[in-house]
């Protein structure tokens, strides 16, 4: 018996990277991290420590990867490595972020 695979690619030609493109990025990454920031803003009476803080930030992070990345991988087929990419990318990033933020709460 053979197995039909179908895909679906949605894919909207441009000319390469504009910078509408950057800036919009830019902007939606400077607004998660200001989430992020407000959220930590709300428990500074409960996480004291610098590690805590900076814990909570990165696990912000966790949330669109599990939400998305996974369901991604699961659902479309995505190929692990860019799923491990995007775990990177959004886990150390936002760890990152969190040690900036628990810098300038000390």
């Amino acid at each position: 018996m053979s197995r039909r695979e179908e895909k679906i690619l949605c894919l909207t030609p441009t000319p390469g990277m504009s910078t509408k493109t950057l800036l919009t990025e830019l902007a939606s990454n400077i607004l998660a991290t200001l989430v992020a920031a407000f959220l930590l803003s709300q428990t500074l009476g409960t996480l004291t420590s610098f590690g805590s803080r900076v814990l909570f930030i990165t696990l912000i992070g966790l949330v669109p990867f599990l939400s998305i990345s996974v369901s991604f991988w699961n659902w479309y087929g995505f190929p692990g490595g860019f799923t491990l990419g995007e775990f990177i990318e959004q886990v150390a990033g936002f760890g990152l972020a969190g040690v900036a933020m628990a810098i300038v709460k000390r």
